[in-house]
């Protein structure tokens, strides 16, 4: 997991809160990252079939599935890959080492897969929503929903 995994999941969070059509610039003012970082997770969000764009006056990027459906693992592998990644061996490592990192590599992917295919992005929605004093969050609700 990385920082992408993060905007994805805060992409998919703000636009199941907002429920309106929000531009890549809109959203990379509430990530703080680049419009054009936010057009390329979006297109990998795209591509696994939790959001869509219209194009033209009034579009923007929504959510076209349920948060309740989609689990953070399916977040994680739909921007980047395995939740843990990977272990790799130097030069320097003999060559034996190199299948026991790749055997513990598959085992923690397992095993997060297995955390995060058990919580949900409306989970995250939920945990946030108890937290509501979250200000980050909050404010950048806030801008979204006053540009409306």
């Amino acid at each position: 997991m990385n920082g992408d995994f993060a905007a994805a999941l805060y992409i998919l969070l703000l636009l199941g809160y907002i429920k309106e059509p929000r531009t890549s610039v809109q959203l990379s003012e509430s990530t703080y990252m680049n419009p054009a970082r936010i057009r390329k997770l979006c297109s990998m969000l795209k591509s696994a079939g939790y959001i869509g764009a219209k194009e033209g006056r009034g579009g923007g990027i929504y959510l076209t599935c349920n948060i309740k459906k989609i689990t953070l693992c399916d977040v994680c592998r739909s921007v980047c890959g395995e939740p843990f990644g990977g272990i790799s061996a130097s030069e320097n490592v003999s060559s034996g080492m190199e299948d026991v990192l790749e055997t513990l590599s598959a085992e923690l992917n397992k095993a997060c897969a297995g955390v995060l295919g058990h919580i949900t992005v409306y989970d995250m929605e939920k945990t946030l929503a108890k937290k509501q004093k979250s200000e980050l969050f909050s404010q950048n609700i806030k801008k979204h929903t006053d540009r409306t």
